[in-house]
């Protein structure tokens, strides 16, 4: 099987794509003349996707204190652009469920990845983003290049994880030894075909060697310490048994202290259980 990027892409979204009812929400928020009603209309066609919005809206991940009983207030207090990013994050899961779980355990993978979304949020809210839940999907979506790896290239695959389990190397620079590139290039390569914003798509190519983001390094260093405190606080498992160096330049780009690191630590770990029933439960 050729290993040429484009048509590892064309193939893959043909295998996994989003429903219908979530190019209708992106459709309907990109409309500079639509209503929140409009979007809670939208949302609300899907009961399944409704009833998991509700739930993370009144969960820890993000504290409200008051009860948001219905998906126009969620919008109205979240926000369009948010919530639409959150809907993207309860389908993405449901995209991947045929995958052949040969490989890579898909619980133990999406929970590291939410794991990762979760961190990432947690430091962008530090950061005063303005938008943390877009974050959150970059951090979800980290590795989703390494499921495109594992759907497309069976025999490949098990080359792979045979050399990994037999030298003490990051399984990341085994892929490119490989196929030329790894699951991080790949993984933004397919999020473009998914629509993702230009920050989310560079921070995830880039989270592995974030001092080499060119446009969006603050983006980029967020998702790359995102994926390390989710792999250090032992949160599901993304394929990689090691943890990948730890770019600590990037830390300064965020300007954040670091005594602030044992409160991420704590969220992520609080929010971990919670978020996790309403994005796979």
């Amino acid at each position: 099987m050729s290993f040429d990027i484009e048509t590892i892409v064309s193939d893959s979204t043909k295998l996994f794509s989003l429903p219908t009812i979530f190019h209708k929400i992106n459709q309907v928020v990109n409309d500079p003349e639509t209503t929140f009603q409009d979007v809670a209309e939208i949302i609300s066609q899907d009961v399944s996707l409704t009833a998991r919005l509700l739930k993370i809206a009144n969960s820890s991940f993000f504290g409200f204190s008051d009860k948001i009983d219905t998906i126009t207030h969620a919008v109205s207090v979240i926000g369009s652009d948010q919530l639409r990013d959150l809907a993207l994050g309860t389908y993405v899961i449901d995209a991947f469920k045929g995958m052949n779980q040969n490989s890579i355990s898909m619980e133990s993978f999406w929970k590291h990845s939410i794991a990762a979304g979760i961190a990432s949020r947690v430091i962008a809210v530090y950061k005063r983003s303005e938008n943390p839940e877009r974050l959150y999907i970059a951090g979800m979506l980290h590795e989703v290049g390494r499921l495109i790896i594992f759907a497309n290239f069976e025999k490949e695959v098990e080359k792979i994880l045979e050399v990994y389990g037999q030298e003490d190397d990051l399984l990341c620079n085994i892929e490119k030894e490989q196929f030329g590139w790894n699951h991080a290039f790949l993984g933004a390569e397919f999020l473009k075909s998914w629509n993702l914003s230009e920050p989310q798509i560079e921070a995830v190519k880039f989270h592995l060697n974030p001092l080499e983001a060119k446009s969006y390094q603050k983006e980029t260093a967020i998702i790359h310490f995102g994926s390390v405190i989710a792999k250090i606080l032992g949160l599901g498992n993304g394929g990689e048994n090691f943890i990948p160096k730890i770019e600590t330049k990037a830390w300064d780009i965020l300007g954040l202290p670091i005594d602030i690191l044992p409160s991420i630590f704590q969220q992520v770990d609080s929010q971990f259980a919670e978020t996790v029933d309403v994005f796979m439960g």
